[in-house]
């Protein structure tokens, strides 16, 4: 159940700000519209990651989140999917400002969060590598290669949240018990 969830829950959430950089002209060629390769691709690659997680987890489990916690977590997703939106046209900084991000995420993570991170790096290289190089789509702003110098930093923290959210997927199904203590309305 969990591959299933994290890939439904995760090649989404990544799909909308893939799509919102598209729309923002991070990468074209323009007039081509989305490429629907990499919808196949992101759905592919989060089973495989969910995979991997399963495995993973049960060899050396995250810290528990708490609250605050998950909130950190996902305000880490959304930054690294929505910075390169806006801020593509300034490679530089935005690749200092995720790697950053990246580090202090690292100060209090594990060995396991650095795998994750490695993994998402050389699976998400691997996956664009190949789509840059059939010509499904450019990058408008990339210093030294194909490939941005800030893209790394986005997937070593997208790798980071999901070994650590993966835990609390069963969680999203588990039934809420319904609460007895329900004020009744008295005639």
């Amino acid at each position: 159940m969990r591959p299933a969830t994290f890939t439904l829950v995760t090649a989404p959430a990544v799909l909308g700000g893939t799509y919102l950089s598209y729309r923002m002209g991070v990468y074209g060629p323009p007039g081509t519209g989305f490429p629907w390769q990499v919808i196949l691709g992101a759905f592919a690659l989060a089973f495989v990651a969910a995979l991997g997680l399963m495995a993973a987890t049960r060899r050396s489990p995250p810290r528990p989140l708490n609250g605050a916690g998950v909130a950190l977590e996902l305000a880490a997703v959304a930054a690294s999917l929505l910075m390169p939106a806006f801020l593509d046209a300034f490679e530089m900084p935005l690749t200092f400002g995720l790697f950053a991000l990246f580090g202090l995420r690292l100060l209090r993570g594990t060995e396991g969060d650095r795998n994750a991170a490695a993994v998402a790096v050389a699976i998400d290289f691997a996956l664009e590598a190949l789509l840059v190089y059939r010509g499904s789509y450019a990058y408008r702003y990339a210093l030294v290669a194909p490939l941005p110098l800030w893209l790394p930093a986005v997937w070593a923290n997208l790798g980071v949240a999901a070994r650590r959210l993966y835990p609390l997927l069963p969680e999203l199904w588990r039934p809420r018990p319904k609460d007895s203590g329900s004020p009744q309305l008295s005639a």
